[in-house]
């Protein structure tokens, strides 16, 4: 008897593993064709694919299992039917009962594994498939942008073609728009484009007659947050908060006078919290800008300096659908900055050092001194993030009255004239 309950353990348990691999392979092989052409139409995020596979694979693998042991039990039973085992054995006196014991042993296994993914794993994984979809969903129209495929606006109304990029990801080459308005559609095509903040922006302030500058605050909150909202990292409806301090001369006259005379008696009155009524007037700036659906909680203060300014954004990545980590966050930063002229991002070693150092209050650091780059059109980003990777801090350090005033306002008097877009500028 023990001779029978082996050799059918030993049996059942190839013809489940040869079983769970061959269907495992077409499963994988059917879901990775159908991925990848939702990939090639745009449906999800090309560099998921991989990784949405893999969710997916997983959502599926209890009913692979069950399958599998459905058919090896079925398989190796014929089997021995056909090749007439069966009979030798109630020849001498195994009785089909006895079938049930090796069957058991193979089966608990691995419907114990089946409860545990169709509990736990399962729910799991169709989250992350749902989280992975709805990221790609709310990338901005840039980031939607395809070499060699026409893709459709957010909103419906614009369809963009690009034959190719240079391959650094800042220029196009054959580039077609058609945009539809309410009194009739337009089409745009070129030999060639770069991608800015928004598609055409340097070629728009160029032929424009009007333009308006963006506040100091918004500079930075939008320079921070705008491409994170275009890479899908951040969701449009995401409840964002952003603390920022300006020296006093973004107050205008009333303010410098104020400041520039002794400070109160008693107090050297060095920082003051304002804003307190919600209703900041670069608000509307910071959300249509930041591509933002909602306001976000804006805590700026003044300080007893001149000018230089810090804006800050705090985020809890688990929070976030995708839950990157700071160094996605960099990456994304890193990418969409890349080749700017005005715009730095602090190194990974730069930042990491910069934490390290800062983690107290003690010692003076020039690099995230306020006043850092008065003077100049320059904007610095960091990003700094715990151990866990779970929260980050978005830092922007710029000149309240160059970067966030003046320095932007001959920036875009450079474009509209048609000089060299730095000239004047440090």
């Amino acid at each position: 008897m023990m001779l029978f309950d082996s050799t059918l353990r030993r049996d059942l348990a190839r013809s489940f593993a040869a079983t769970l691999i061959v269907i495992l392979t077409i499963v994988i092989t059917m879901f990775l064709i159908r991925t990848l052409g939702q990939a090639a139409g745009g449906a999800i995020a090309p560099q998921d694919v991989v990784l949405l596979l893999g969710y997916i694979s997983l959502e599926h693998l209890p009913t692979i299992l069950s399958l599998s042991l459905f058919v090896a039990v079925v398989g190796t039973l014929t089997r021995m039917y056909r090749d007439s085992e069966m009979v030798i054995w109630f020849a001498a006196g195994v009785g089909l009962l006895r079938v049930v014991g090796p069957v058991l042993r193979l089966a608990w296994p691995v419907l114990l594994v089946v409860a545990l993914l169709a509990l736990f794993v399962w729910p799991w994984g169709n989250r992350q498939i749902e989280e992975l979809k709805f990221r790609y969903e709310q990338r901005s129209d840039l980031a939607r942008i395809t070499p060699g495929q026409f893709q459709v606006s957010s909103d419906g109304r614009r369809v963009f073609f690009v034959d190719r990029d240079a391959g650094d990801g800042d220029f196009a080459r054959n580039v077609f728009v058609l945009e539809r308005r309410d009194d009739g559609e337009s089409v745009t095509s070129a030999r060639s484009g770069r991608v800015e903040m928004d598609a055409g922006q340097r070629a728009a302030i160029a032929g424009a007659t009007r333009v308006s500058n963006p506040g100091c605050y918004p500079t930075g909150f939008i320079g921070l947050v705008r491409p994170l909202v275009a890479a899908g990292l951040i969701p449009a409806d995401f409840p964002i908060t952003v603390n920022a301090i300006s020296g006093y001369s973004g107050g205008g006259k009333g303010l410098i006078a104020e400041f520039e005379q002794p400070a109160p008696a008693g107090t050297n009155d060095a920082w003051r919290l304002y804003g307190l009524n919600m209703a900041h007037k670069h608000l509307p700036e910071m959300q249509k800008h930041g591509g933002l659906t909602h306001p976000p909680v804006f805590a700026p203060a003044v300080g007893r300096y001149a000018q230089g300014m810090i804006v800050e954004v705090p985020l809890q990545l688990w929070a976030l659908p995708g839950k990157p980590d700071p160094s996605d966050l960099h990456a994304a930063l890193q990418a969409f900055y890349a080749g700017e002229r005005f715009i730095d991002v602090a190194t990974g070693p730069e930042c990491a050092a910069l934490q390290k150092t800062r983690a107290g209050a003690g010692g003076y650091v020039a690099d995230l001194d306020p006043e850092a780059v008065n003077g100049t059109n320059r904007m610095k980003l960091y990003v700094f993030g715990n151990v866990e990777g779970t929260q980050a801090r978005l830092v922007a350090l710029l000149d309240n009255l160059g970067k966030g005033a003046s320095g932007a306002a001959v920036q875009n008097l450079n474009l509209m004239l048609g000089l060299e877009e730095g000239a004047g500028l440090s």
